[in-house]
């Protein structure tokens, strides 16, 4: 699609989307905190994908074997699982909540 001015001539075409090379030289200064925030996503999910396994872990191990130690061995790392988890995510809104302060 292309504007055209006031005289009739074609305007320099429109574009939502700027060319792959602006975005480089734009978030250049904040790899580090683009890197930052793309290892928290990650790790927040891995945390979060663990916390069902380490529930059927409790079940399987734990419950049905009637082994208690198990039970509290998992409920602890259930545990540091979901602070990681919140940890992560907290720490991923502070960044993204950032704005300048990476350059």
């Amino acid at each position: 699609m292309t504007a055209v001015d006031s005289a009739g001539t074609a305007a320099a075409p429109l574009t939502p989307f700027r060319p792959v090379s602006e975005w480089s030289r734009t978030l250049m200064p904040f790899r580090g905190a683009i890197a930052l925030l793309l290892l928290c996503q990650i790790a927040q999910a891995f945390a979060a994908l663990t916390l069902p396994t380490l529930s059927a872990h409790v079940i399987d191990l734990g419950i049905l074997r009637d082994d208690r130690r198990k039970i509290g061995q998992m409920g602890v790392a259930m545990l540091g699982a979901g602070l990681a988890q919140v940890t992560c995510s907290v720490l991923a809104a502070w960044l993204g909540a950032r704005r300048h302060s990476w350059r």
